[in-house]
């Protein structure tokens, strides 16, 4: 009853707190609408009407997500995380001055575009493509659009629920390997790009094959592991040390494949989850994560069977 009651008295002092802020923020729109332009005025009343829905929408998606919220769930986070940002977006949009409409959109922007969080790269995609390459970002540069075109177009490919692209390269004894051939043999299929000079391969390479040994195998899961370098001793002394001779690993000596450019290979190493199906689930997750991300897809999908 005591918790109840609690309860009861935080909704109502966010109630009346809501009610303030919209009036606020109501007298201010209208004087500020007042001053720059009179037939502005008749749109004020959506900003408080945005603001006081989009609190109870904000204060529902963190009831959700405290609730649900797993490291590796990200569908749903991306869905929450792209309607809170247009919610943003809109909100400023209608309501505030030109100044800070900027000033929120490019942080908002920079935000998620130096984001680690998995899946967050779709948001960066949604807010460049609605906001900036459809011409509402009035104060961006039309060379600085131009790049920002072209890294949207290389990252797009392979955001998560997209088909994973296909590519060709050869193994150590030079026979060739399409990836699309290797996916349907396992259930789930990383796919990891490695560089023998990396220092952080040189570490995640050797522990992937641990954890591929200790427990992957087992899961039906394959490796397909591709070197982007084109030095043919590094790659095979790097390989032979460190890959499992049960994975597919490969390279690219001729540098004639379509990878590096299909899966934005900027820098190593580069993990990918992928389903039976080709579908990318997982991007750029560290090794150490991948066992228990595969044992929480099973979860899901043994979840779904129940209900069926």
């Amino acid at each position: 009853m005591h918790n109840q009651f609690l309860s009861f008295f935080m909704n109502i002092q966010k109630f009346i707190l809501g009610v303030i802020i919209s009036f606020i923020t109501y007298q201010k729109s209208e004087s500020d609408n007042e001053s720059e332009n009179k037939n502005s005025s008749k749109n004020a009343w959506l900003l408080p009407v945005l603001i006081f829905v989009g609190s109870g929408i904000t204060d529902s998606i963190f009831n959700v997500i405290q609730r649900n919220f797993t490291p590796v769930g990200f569908d749903h986070i991306v869905t929450i995380m792209v309607f809170f940002g247009a919610f943003l977006s809109g909100m400023i949009l209608y309501g505030l001055n030109k100044e800070m409409y900027q000033y929120v959109l490019n942080e908002l922007f920079m935000k998620y575009a130096k984001s680690e969080i998995m899946g967050q790269d779709a948001v960066y995609i949604y807010i460049a493509e609605k906001y900036y390459l459809s011409g509402e970002a009035w104060w961006a540069e039309a060379k600085g659009l131009t790049e920002l075109r072209d890294r949207v177009e290389a990252i797009k490919p392979t955001l998560i629920g997209k088909i994973a692209p296909n590519f060709f390269v050869q193994d150590s004894l030079n026979k060739s390997h399409m990836f699309h051939d290797f996916v349907p043999k396992h259930k789930y299929n990383v796919l990891v790009f490695w560089n023998s000079d990396c220092s952080h391969c040189q570490h995640e390479i050797p522990r992937l094959k641990q954890l591929y040994l200790d427990s992957l195998k087992a899961m039906n899961v394959g490796v397909f592991a591709v070197s982007t370098e084109q030095t043919d001793s590094s790659f095979r002394a790097f390989a032979a040390k460190n890959c499992s001779s049960q994975w597919i690993t490969c390279a690219d000596m001729r540098g004639v494949s379509a990878f590096r450019k299909e899966y934005d290979i900027i820098a190593t190493p580069k993990v990918f989850v992928i389903t039976q199906d080709y579908k990318i689930i997982a991007k750029n997750m560290p090794v150490d994560n991948l066992v228990g991300f595969i044992q929480f897809m099973d979860g899901l999908e043994a979840k779904d069977k129940n209900k069926q």
